[in-house]
């Protein structure tokens, strides 16, 4: 799987969907994302953001894939 970037900053893009989306927890975040909340957890911890990953999101919440990639 390809990634984002090689210093991407995930953790923003959670954060970014968390307030906009009124989302309670990276639990809440991950099941809505239909991934592991560990993966949101590794993820947040420096793991590359995948290719899939930012699809899933802007499927998910209609961000333009432009906008994800800015936040990461």
């Amino acid at each position: 799987m390809s990634t984002a970037k090689a210093n991407n900053k995930p953790h923003r893009l959670f954060d970014f969907l968390i307030e906009k989306f009124g989302i309670r927890s990276d639990y809440q975040l991950a099941h809505m994302l239909e991934v592991g909340p560990s993966a949101v957890s590794k993820f947040r911890s420096g793991r590359p953001v995948t290719a899939n990953l930012i699809l899933k999101v802007h499927e998910t919440f209609e961000v333009p894939i432009k906008d994800i990639k800015a936040l990461l």
